[in-house]
């Protein structure tokens, strides 16, 4: 009777199980019912098939990447295919240069799936950087991943880094003083044509920004990058950058010919110019866009 009893729940179970993982909508369900149930850790374990991350709690981006699983990845896809689409890339990146990493999610979910041989990752804030060590070991990864703690800028310098939004570790934003902030963290700073340099990445390669406004700031200290014609992906947020962006865009409308917003369905295609860039910051409304530009 109790082995009759015991297969009768296994099958109960594996049905359950399986309606559960086959419904998007009662898995977004189960994963938020578990965040919430975790929230008074600081951090946990997120296992997805053969990727393994530990995510913060109470963090907006660790928050979708747990329930929904995405964390803008779906942005680096969708630049991958547009890669593909102009004959850029045949098979899979030699290197992806990711500025901003946070705690890795799109450059380990990107090496995992064969998008790239190999990434270089910058992240400056300490409690993002802790993580992103530890996900890119206990993915097996140490060998293809390689991470910085450092920022990226215009100059070597120390800068401040300060925390903008208690609910998102990723809205963290560099200063150049220390000046009214109690909380501020001190962190080296220099180009990214340093380091590119150092890692001998060619031009099959891909930059990836995210860095709440500094984009600027990193494109006028990555010549090299330029000049190779690596196709550059950041978050345009125009509010968030200094008022005389365009002055640094500059590079960038000298040695680039297009760009695509990321964020329009189907993706639109424009010249690299001062008045399409000007039209974009006009539409956006004090809202935001990735582009990638070629």
């Amino acid at each position: 009777m109790s082995k009759i009893i015991r297969r009768i729940s296994k099958s109960i179970i594996k049905k359950f199980l399986y309606i559960f993982y086959n419904n998007p909508n009662l898995l977004k369900l189960l994963n938020l019912t578990l965040y919430e149930f975790r929230k008074d850790r600081q951090i946990f374990l997120k296992e997805n098939l053969d990727h393994k991350y530990i995510v913060h709690a109470n963090d907006i981006v660790s928050k979708n990447f747990f329930i929904n699983g995405d964390s803008d990845f779906s942005i680096f896809q969708k630049s991958i295919k547009i890669l593909k689409s102009i004959g850029f890339i045949k098979k899979s990146l030699d290197s992806l240069i990711f500025v901003g990493g946070n705690i890795g999610l799109i450059p380990i979910q990107a090496v995992k799936n064969s998008f790239c041989k190999r990434a270089i990752v910058f992240e400056a804030y300490k409690k993002n950087f802790n993580i992103l060590i530890s996900n890119i070991y206990i993915n097996d990864l140490g060998n293809k991943i390689k991470a910085y703690h450092t920022a990226i800028s215009n100059k070597k310098r120390i800068v401040f880094m300060k925390e903008c939004s208690v609910a998102n570790l990723g809205d963290v934003r560099l200063f150049k003083s220390q000046k009214s902030f109690q909380k501020s963290e001190k962190v080296n700073c220099n180009t990214l044509d340093y380091y590119i340099s150092k890692e001998l990445v060619g031009n099959n390669s891909l930059l990836f920004i995210d860095v709440q406004g500094h984009e600027p700031y990193i494109f006028n200290g990555s010549s090299k990058v330029v000049k190779k014609k690596i196709p550059i992906v950041f978050e345009f947020d125009p509010k968030l950058m200094p008022k005389d962006y365009l002055k640094y865009f500059k590079i960038l409308f000298d040695n680039y010919k297009f760009f695509y917003d990321l964020h329009t369905h189907p993706v639109k295609k424009f010249f690299l110019n001062k008045e399409n860039i000007l039209n974009l910051e006009t539409k956006l409304k004090n809202n935001y866009t990735n582009l990638m530009i070629v």
